[in-house]
């Protein structure tokens, strides 16, 4: 059976589901006929035939815990809730049976159809009443699954919510992941989505709508892995919203990460910002698709988009594509990428100063990524993510 035949086997029996299961046999696996997949393939994927997810772990949960991070912890292991390896947090609520905001159409790609059909459906409520840090852990155990979660976050007034998203483990699953954001006025949330999933497919799509006084930040940080793909989408549908989206993604080997972001704004007096840098060695591939949508009612908008990569090899690829698309006179917007090598001067510098080559190059990589993790709200993290760059790089 083929990895399309068994995501269509594996679809709930509610009407939406089996509506999401058609649409999924219609359009097939997402690859190069799609403008948004041109430079990537499924193609180690379509021939395996992929079980329903297994939520058994019999692990240390702590050995995954962020040094100095005290949060309220959830669990996925698989794709699947384990609520029994989950804390309760005063101000976080969840529901199982929820009813789905259904943002992430179908229609989007087969991986968007395969999720609704077969996703695990867990609702979070956020309060005002939240006062710690969460962190959503998910886990990837053994291989030819198809973990496939799907979230929805209810943030009340006022709310705020710190959130660590967390991919780790050694599986060979396809992990396909849904998350919907819902911010009322005045909400916060700055979300870390942190992915370490070296064997995994893993693919997730992120939608957010963006209420008046509202602040939703992302921050991304792709450790490499076989195939990453993030999309995520923010709409900015009242006034004075705002949104941040930060990203890094490093790729070597064979490795691949494609990032896609599209921010919209579709009312008067909302703000953006958004600055991803990339790193290739090897014959590591990576993709950047940036795109910034101002409507013809969204008059007084803000808007700046910066992208710089980095290749450290000949036989590594870096494909940005930064896009703005206004359609209204009244808004100041920028954006800028840039795609080159290390600076041979700073590199001569630094071997007359007594590093070798290779410890040159090392620091002035570890310098281009650290820039990310200094801007990161989240002190454990960066300190985390600095500790990683280290071991990585230098």
């Amino acid at each position: 059976m083929s990895a399309l035949e068994s995501l269509k086997a594996l679809a709930g029996s509610s009407s939406r589901q089996l509506q999401a299961a058609e649409v999924l046999g219609q359009l097939g696996l997402p690859g190069r006929q799609l403008e948004d997949w041109k430079y990537l393939s499924l193609k180690h994927l379509q021939s395996k035939t992929l079980a329903a997810p297994n939520g058994d772990f019999d692990g240390d949960i702590a050995s995954f815990d962020i040094t100095g991070l005290t949060a309220a912890r959830l669990v996925w292991v698989n794709g699947v809730f384990r609520a029994d390896l989950s804390d309760q947090a005063d101000g976080l609520t969840w529901v199982q049976d929820a009813s789905d905001l259904d943002w992430v159409a179908p229609e989007i790609d087969g991986l968007a159809a395969a999720n609704l059909a077969a996703g695990q459906l867990v609702e979070l409520a956020v309060s005002d009443a939240l006062q710690m840090p969460v962190h959503c852990l998910f886990i990837a155990e053994g291989e030819d699954q198809a973990a496939q979660p799907r979230l929805q976050w209810r943030v009340a007034a006022n709310a705020q919510l710190e959130l660590l998203e967390q991919h780790v483990g050694e599986g060979a699953n396809l992990v396909n992941m849904v998350s919907q954001f819902d911010l009322a006025a005045d909400s916060k949330v700055t979300r870390y989505k942190l992915l370490n999933t070296k064997n995994a497919t893993h693919t997730g799509h992120t939608w957010a709508q963006v209420r008046r006084n509202a602040d939703f930040q992302n921050h991304f940080i792709d450790l490499g892995g076989k195939f990453h793909r993030d999309q995520i989408c923010v709409q900015l549908i009242e006034s004075h919203a705002n949104t941040r989206l930060n990203g890094l993604y490093m790729v070597d080997g064979r490795n691949l990460s494609d990032s896609h972001t599209r921010i919209e704004h579709l009312v008067p007096q909302a703000t953006s910002a958004q600055h991803y840098r990339g790193i290739a060695n090897g014959r590591g591939k990576a993709v950047f698709n940036g795109l910034v949508y101002i409507g013809e009612n969204a008059s007084q908008s803000a808007t700046e988009q910066k992208n710089a990569n980095l290749l450290l090899s000949d036989t590594a690829e870096i494909n940005p594509k930064p896009e703005l698309q206004i359609h209204n006179d009244d808004v100041v917007a920028s954006h800028g990428s840039t795609v080159g090598n290390l600076d041979e001067e700073q590199l001569f510098y630094l071997r007359q100063r007594g590093l070798s080559e290779a410890e040159g190059r090392a620091l002035l990589t570890f310098a281009f990524a650290e820039q990310i993790a200094q801007a990161l709200p989240s002190q454990p993290l960066a300190d985390y993510l600095e500790a990683r760059f280290a071991q990585d790089v230098l």
